[in-house]
């Protein structure tokens, strides 16, 4: 017992240690991202369009590598990168309305999970900005469904049918 009463802070003190990693969580269920794994160019229009914006965000973290240190990772040069890289994606997306290919890409959630684990971080001595994805001003919706006037006028006239049998039913029960 007295050997793990003295173990037990030096377990502690090691975690603290050693626990300057970034550790991103994303996804259902959650779990650990490695940095190499956080941006994905899905083949097609997200490729072709998005490469430019990705490349440096790619570039930044296979510089830092799979160690997830949080001091290389979690600079503000960074975080613009990453974000113009998923800003990219989520803005292609809408305009080609087609769901994501992967959660990876265009994903409000891992910017968010990314910038949660570099603001909870107090080793970095970074301030995060708050870089939310935003949607594209001609974007009007996910429909926008209307009908003319005679297709509202017959379907007003057969809803009015349907009500009027219903009752008619109901009343010679």
């Amino acid at each position: 017992m007295l050997f793990f009463a003295l173990l037990a802070p030096v377990v502690l003190l090691a975690g603290q240690a050693l626990g300057q990693n970034l550790n991103v969580t994303f996804g259902r269920p959650p779990s650990a991202l490695p940095p190499s794994q956080m941006i994905f160019l899905p083949p097609g229009d997200l490729q072709t369009t998005c490469q430019d914006k990705c490349n440096p965000a790619i570039a930044s973290f296979q510089a830092c590598g799979d160690s997830n240190n949080i001091v290389c990772l979690c600079t503000n040069a960074t975080m613009q990168q990453f974000y113009d890289c998923q800003q990219c994606m989520f803005t292609k997306l809408i305009q080609l309305n087609k769901p994501m290919p992967d959660p990876r890409a265009g994903s409000t959630p891992l910017m968010a999970a990314f910038s949660g684990a570099c603001g909870n971080n107090n080793v970095a001595n970074v301030t995060v900005p708050a870089l939310p994805l935003v949607l594209p001003d001609n974007w009007n919706g996910p429909y926008n469904v209307i009908l003319g006037t005679p297709a509202t006028i017959v379907t007003v006239a057969f809803g009015g049918f349907l009500g009027a049998g219903a009752l008619y039913i109901l009343s010679n029960i």
